[in-house]
């Protein structure tokens, strides 16, 4: 999932480590693997957590399906596991008050819930990898009946929510943040819920990049704009900005998207600079999507990504906010 935009020459192949939103993931349970343009969430270690009056199973390592928690009668279920596979959702109590366990943030297939006898599941499906990787990975994808933005709105952080890590509401896009880093770099993402904004920082080695983004719950569909717009304030401290849209055509199966090519690349649009002024990214500016061209009819996510052309390591400090789609 994903930074899909670090673009190498060819034959050169570059590992990178998975730092987690409140998890860091050096390993894990996932194997080490070398990407080239396309990267990929490598998950986390197994998480399980006791249920209210439950019983806790524990996943099976990096692959496991993770741990659930099952609800006594009438309590509530407990939280999902997380594991690179995705934790399962709690099950909810039997009971006539029971109420559905809460998917957590999952690896590919996300989480999920199941309600008691009398009330149903909160659980949306997993968000984020337990190791944010490239670009979130969670929520198994489907743009059957993709969802439109409200008005464009996509997020201004105004809807965060600090208990569940999401922003959105329901009905609109809802989704995680991420952060990703190459080996040897190191980059955070988070969400500065005082000022309202998306506040990524990154150090970045000589030729290596990182980044942080928005990682989708739902399909969404902006097919009735021609255009993305958000602000961005901030140092680049010398680095090189661009901005990635996850469609689910050029995101990983392994990650909930659609694809199943050996090289799934993000269209992104290069060289942006940083401005006082909203910077307004056509559509038809976003390029190189394999194994598909830029369809604003599955959008999955959005990042921002920054490289180190230097010979000299990189420091960046910036602030993404007011998110949406809009037509010009």
């Amino acid at each position: 999932m994903m930074p899909s935009a670090f673009r190498l020459p060819p034959g050169a192949g570059v590992p990178f480590v998975l730092l987690g939103v409140g998890l860091v993931v050096a390993g894990g349970c996932g194997k080490t693997v070398t990407y080239f343009r396309a990267a990929s969430d490598a998950g986390g270690p197994d998480l399980t957590r006791m249920g209210t009056g439950g019983m806790v199973v524990q996943g099976s390592g990096g692959s496991g399906t993770g741990g659930a928690s099952i609800g006594g009668s009438n309590e509530s279920g407990g939280v999902g596991g997380d594991t690179r596979a995705g934790g399962e959702g709690g099950v909810g109590g039997s009971g006539a008050n029971g109420s559905g366990g809460q998917g957590t943030e999952g690896g590919a297939t996300g989480g999920s819930a199941t309600g008691g006898s009398n009330s149903g599941g909160a659980g949306t499906g997993g968000g984020g990898g337990a190791g944010t990787g490239g670009g979130g990975g969670g929520t198994v994808l489907s743009c059957a009946a993709p969802v439109p933005p409200m008005a464009g709105a996509v997020t201004d952080f105004s809807d965060w929510n600090v208990a569940t890590q999401r922003f959105g509401s329901p009905g609109g896009i809802v989704g995680t943040i991420f952060s990703y880093a190459g080996t040897g770099s190191t980059a955070t993402g988070a969400v500065d819920s005082v000022a309202g904004n998306l506040h990524h920082t990154a150090t970045l080695i000589a030729g290596s990049y990182a980044g942080a983004g928005l990682s989708f719950g739902v399909c969404a569909t902006a097919a009735a704009h021609n255009a993305v717009q958000f602000s961005i304030t901030g140092s680049l401290g010398g680095c090189v900005l661009e901005f990635q849209a996850q469609t689910y055509s050029d995101k990983s199966t392994t990650l909930g998207g659609g694809c199943v090519a050996a090289s799934c690349i993000f269209p992104v649009r290069s060289n942006l600079a940083i401005s006082p002024s909203a910077i307004t990214v056509p559509f038809e500016g976003l390029t190189g999507g394999a194994p598909k061209p830029f369809n604003a009819a599955e959008i999955v996510g959005l990042q921002w990504q920054v490289t180190n052309p230097t010979q000299t390591p990189c420091t960046v400090d910036i602030r993404v906010d007011n998110i949406k789609f809009l037509t010009q």
